[in-house]
């Protein structure tokens, strides 16, 4: 078994409660449609749905799919309204109040604190634009911890994509079984760090989560090998335990 010298992880819904926020973050986005345009927050949401699909869709698995701000813009170019100053109103009320609402996950916080003091390198691999995503952590007060920050939009591909966690390694400056990947997805971060030959570990606190934003695979699920429930029990009397592997306390 390879000395682990490097973890990473996903952030939304790994290192915080990423589909509270969202929630939160629409309701202030309808709020703002049916104020400016009359739209009920079924039309809205609706509305929002479409162009996702769409945005998803046109683009594929790249950072910009995920762009609120050309989200914002597509739906005002659908309901034929202006988009000054609308598009970066909408973007802005949407991010600020996901960013107000972000409960960072139990135990995270002392876990890549543990990590980083024991000489580990300590990492974030996420789909999603940069800007947005040093922010959240910036928000989350987690970046004297991190080392090596990992996005689609600088890797030029998204996980799963083999592309992606090679970018990781490269960052990492370590070689594949040296690298224990984290996340909350057992598709695009467990299977896909796999597959590029690091270890990896799936979160599952969120797993049960009745929001819609994943649909459970059970046959997917069974294929995964080491899971973490609670970050706050990876820290026990011995070491850092993280699913399977454990990084001993020195004496």
């Amino acid at each position: 078994m390879g000395q682990i010298k490097a973890v990473v992880f996903d952030l939304d819904n790994t290192l915080y409660n990423y589909n509270g926020a969202d929630e939160a973050a629409k309701v202030e986005l309808c709020r703002y449609a049916e104020q400016r345009f009359g739209l009920s927050p079924d039309e809205t949401m609706k509305l929002h749905r479409e162009i996702m699909d769409e945005q998803m869709e046109e683009l594929g698995r790249t950072a910009a799919s995920h762009s609120r701000m050309i989200r914002c813009q597509r739906m005002l170019e659908r309901l034929e309204k202006p988009l000054f100053p609308h598009a970066q109103a909408m973007c802005r009320i949407y991010w600020e109040t996901l960013f107000d609402h972000m409960e960072i996950e139990q135990g995270a916080a002392e876990l890549l604190r543990a990590l980083s003091l024991y000489g580990i390198k300590v990492g974030v691999g996420t789909n999603m634009t940069a800007w947005v995503q040093f922010e959240k952590i910036n928000r989350l007060k987690l970046g004297p911890y991190i080392s090596s920050m990992v996005t689609s939009e600088e890797a030029g591909a998204e996980k799963p994509d083999l592309k992606f966690f090679l970018y990781v390694l490269k960052k990492m400056g370590c070689l594949p079984e040296e690298c224990l990947f984290i996340g909350d997805d057992p598709r695009l971060d467990y299977l896909g760090a796999k597959a590029a030959g690091l270890k990896a570990a799936w979160y599952t606190r969120r797993a049960d989560d009745a929001n819609g934003y994943v649909k459970r695979d059970k046959k997917l699920e069974e294929k995964v090998e080491m899971r973490i429930a609670a970050f706050e029990t990876c820290l026990t009397g011995d070491g850092i335990r993280l699913g399977d592997e454990l990084i001993r306390y020195r004496r």
